[in-house]
């Protein structure tokens, strides 16, 4: 339920930040997304988590995770644009290593603390961080995208246009003011919306949400299984760290090599039948999250190339 909601409800996000800004918009959800987690820990039915940790929590994440962030980056860097992607998206990726830490929670003083501890880190460390930092492009604080110079020496152009027409190979398309139906109309909108929902959507989430019970199911100890988990998100941080191959190698064989490793990974835990191979697991969270953290970068920054503009957070999160 959390990731349908996260999913049907990421335009709606795209389209609050790119309407109202993120100042306004992702500080109110974090608080929302603190809300629904200590809540959460008050559970006393099933529907009670479907509602708050499902619905809610999922929508508030929406607002204020990757789909807004990459808007505001989009805007700050064009030519390293995939290499910026990657480094937000690395912060995104290695929060699997709390995994870890809130397996020793739950399993020394319960889930219901487990939740609480993690909505007092979003009022702690991230409400400040959103709301004192983030703005919406960089000629709001007097600079310039890629951190172009507005005395730039040995005669150069003074702003960042000069590498976005470099950078243009149809400028019939970026001519275009893209918004979120008049890019529905476009193949090039839906072959990125069914690579992502194939690759990301029903490859490597189905695996990530049920990895640890599957290996614990096959006999493995619940803090080796949490060990693997949080490996795999290691070596995503590491992968989409890596953003920077698609910004010099391009976005189409960078894809390619990504889902590469991806299959590699998914085939060796197809592969494990028992718990007398642990080398198994150990190459499976290599192969699957760096193909996994690779990927991710390469395709939002394709997005962006193609439909960068006002609507763009709402395009992103379609």
């Amino acid at each position: 339920i959390n990731i349908i909601v996260y999913g049907i409800t990421a335009p709606l996000a795209g389209a609050l930040v790119d309407r109202f800004g993120p100042r306004k918009i992702i500080p109110a959800f974090v608080l929302l997304l603190a809300a629904a987690t200590a809540a959460s820990s008050l559970s006393q039915a099933i529907w009670h988590l479907y509602l708050l940790y499902g619905v809610i929590l999922a929508f508030a994440t929406s607002c204020v995770g990757s789909v807004p962030h990459v808007a505001l980056l989009s805007n700050w860097f064009v030519k390293k644009r995939a290499t910026a992607f990657g480094l937000l998206l690395a912060a995104n990726a290695g929060a699997f290593i709390l995994a870890s830490l809130v397996e020793y929670f739950i399993l020394h003083i319960g889930w219901r603390p487990a939740f609480l501890i993690l909505a007092a880190m979003i009022v702690v460390i991230v409400f400040p961080l959103v709301a004192i930092f983030e703005r919406r492009r960089p000629e709001d604080m007097g600079l310039r995208p890629d951190g172009a110079s507005d005395n730039p020496a040995n005669g150069q152009k003074p702003d960042a246009r000069r590498g976005r027409e470099e950078l243009i190979l149809d400028h019939k398309w970026t001519a275009v003011n893209w918004t979120l139906p008049r890019a529905m109309k476009t193949y090039r909108l839906w072959l990125l919306f069914f690579a992502n929902f194939f690759f990301y959507g029903i490859g490597v989430y189905m695996l990530l949400a049920h990895q640890v019970v599957f290996a614990t199911d096959l006999g493995y100890d619940p803090m080796f299984a949490a060990f693997v988990y949080s490996m795999t998100g290691v070596l995503s941080a590491a992968g989409a760290a890596c953003g920077f191959i698609s910004d010099r190698l391009g976005r189409e064989e960078t894809f390619a090599l990504a889902v590469v490793s991806t299959l590699v990974g998914s085939i060796l835990l197809l592969l494990t039948s028992d718990s007398a191979s642990p080398w198994m697991l150990y190459v499976y969270a290599i192969c699957l999250g760096f193909g996994y953290g690779l990927g991710m970068p390469t395709l939002i920054a394709a997005g962006a190339d193609l439909f960068q503009g006002k609507s763009f957070g709402a395009i992103n999160g379609f």
